[in-house]
């Protein structure tokens, strides 16, 4: 994310809903990269919320994407 001049904040995914709505605020967050098992924990969120469908498959087109890279 370095490239993209952004800051990483990892949140944890046992939290609850309000518990990360708190943080992405509290972090003045302008972009949430979340997978998409996690999407309830980022609703709401006033920030962009990108969905990642990473399935880690070696067909699944994400891995094909970072083993051309």
């Amino acid at each position: 994310m370095l490239a993209a001049r952004a800051v990483i904040c990892p949140i944890n995914t046992r939290l609850t809903q309000p518990e990360v709505a708190y943080i992405l605020e509290h972090s003045g967050a302008k972009l949430v990269l979340v997978d998409h098992e996690y999407t309830h924990l980022v609703r709401g969120a006033s920030a962009p919320v990108v969905v990642v469908n990473d399935t880690g498959r070696e067909d699944c087109p994400y891995e094909q994407f970072l083993t051309a890279g």
